[in-house]
């Protein structure tokens, strides 16, 4: 997710695009109900670009409490020398 972050942005249509990926027609949900649930966690809206689209500040903070609090024992992957970063 964060390589769609831009000047420190991130739109809503890049997180429902992720969110979204894999699944059936109808298990997708629409970029106004991620809209919602993004700022209900606590993100502070934004416009990104040019073309002015929705979007949020993208905030270390808020990602890593979210993180604490819904997946506690999530380990990052280990990366070794010979393995490329792929990440993000």
């Amino acid at each position: 997710m964060r390589r769609h972050v831009e000047n420190g942005k991130l739109t809503i249509q890049a997180v429902t695009e992720a969110y979204n990926e894999g699944l059936p027609e109808k298990e997708r949900i629409t970029s106004r109900l991620i809209g919602r649930i993004v700022a209900r966690l606590g993100s502070e809206k934004c416009k990104v670009g040019p073309k002015g689209l929705a979007g949020f500040f993208w905030d270390t903070k808020i990602i890593e409490r979210l993180k604490m609090r819904y997946y506690p024992n999530l380990t990052p992957p280990q990366i070794s020398p010979e393995t490329p970063d792929t990440c993000c």
